[in-house]
């Protein structure tokens, strides 16, 4: 609350004053990392995907500009626990950075300081375990979105959490239109955002007086980052199906899926307007219905520890029709290769996406 009051009235003051040799400019996007769990590091990872907003601001006549982000990400436990809530984490995230705007490379340098909190501590203590890092930024500009890779360094290391970390952010612009475009006047790649969703039969184990479910519906989001003369582009995708038991005494979560996809896209075109693609790709997957199987296999020796959280791996393959610029249709099947054996009906989805060129 304090960050939205606090951007709010640097913008009130701002657009009072048009004089002033500063622009100012809103930030939303996804922020794309590999978080390690302060207390059990021997778990694995988690791949989280958390939403961050901020503002940036720039003088007019100087290619430097600043730039503050606050990013959150929840943490759900893979497994039905009795306790207070099911959610295990509540991490946030503030950047403070100072970055130099080439014409077609972006550098930044900053301090990032991220709390890890427990839900208890989040909710009703407000006590975190804060870890300060220096962040290094290069990114580049695609019209009014940017990619960002940054690397994190621990500033010591008494500090509790990773020596550092890799992350990836896309960012979205938005303010004046001719200031970003001044800003931003390269286009040598095209970025395209997707929101949709997915359809797929969920084959999970239900307790005793849970409903079933007979179709998923899962959220989802993707990013390309597209080479337009090799109409081929590096892509990332997330989809999660969430079945909520409202109310039970035994568990929040009776079904829990989230797929995580990397790889490459091509593009034929049919006619102006319309293409037949096709993604090939590595999927990581949670599946709580499974993670119990897992685990036992992972103390058994059987697998790697680094299974714990995103306990599936495997190959996704997935046809799409685009019936115009804005609208795609996918069919996908993710083929498990560890974690999970033989050919899986429940990793079939059809998808539909709507999308965004910046």
């Amino acid at each position: 609350m304090r960050y939205s009051l606090g951007l709010y009235l640097i913008l009130l003051v701002c657009s009072a004053d048009a004089q002033l040799p500063l622009t100012f400019e809103g930030l939303v996007g996804v922020r794309l990392n590999i978080l390690a769990h302060q207390d059990r590091p021997d778990e694995g990872n988690f791949l989280i995907t958390s939403p961050l907003a901020g503002l940036k601001v720039s003088h007019r006549k100087y290619p430097f500009a600043l730039t503050f982000m606050h990013d959150r990400s929840y943490i759900v436990r893979p497994y039905p626990i009795n306790d207070i809530s099911d959610v295990q984490e509540i991490n946030e995230g503030n950047l403070l950075r100072e970055q130099y705007r080439g014409q077609r490379i972006h550098y930044g340098v900053g301090h990032y300081w991220y709390g890890q909190n427990g839900y208890i501590d989040f909710v009703f203590t407000r006590r975190s375990k804060t870890i300060r890092y220096v962040a290094f930024m290069i990114a580049v500009p695609v019209g009014r979105a940017e990619i960002e890779f940054q690397s994190l360094l621990r500033y010591t290391i008494f500090d509790v959490g990773d020596r550092y970390l890799q992350e990836i952010n896309f960012k979205y612009h938005f303010g004046s239109a001719k200031q970003i475009k001044k800003s931003y006047p390269t286009r040598l790649l095209s970025l395209h955002f997707g929101l949709g969703g997915r359809w797929f039969l969920p084959d999970q184990e239900y307790l005793v007086g849970e409903r079933r479910a007979a179709i998923g519906t899962a959220a989802a989001i993707s990013t390309e980052v597209r080479v337009d003369r090799w109409r081929t582009g590096l892509f990332w995708q997330k989809d999660w199906w969430v079945a909520i038991n409202a109310g039970s005494p035994q568990r929040l979560f009776k079904g829990l899926i989230t797929n995580n996809v990397f790889g490459l896209k091509y593009h034929h075109p049919l006619t102006e307007r319309s293409s037949l693609n096709l993604a090939l790709g590595a999927a990581w997957i949670m599946d709580i219905s499974t993670l119990d199987q897992t685990r036992d296999r992972i103390l058994n020796g059987e697998l790697s520890r680094k299974f714990w959280n995103n306990n599936i791996r495997g190959i996704s393959i997935a046809p799409s029709f685009n019936v115009n610029p804005q609208l795609e249709v996918e069919l996908r099947q993710i083929i498990a290769t560890r974690g999970e054996q033989g050919l899986n009906l429940e990793r079939l989805s059809l998808g539909v996406f709507y999308k965004i060129k910046p």
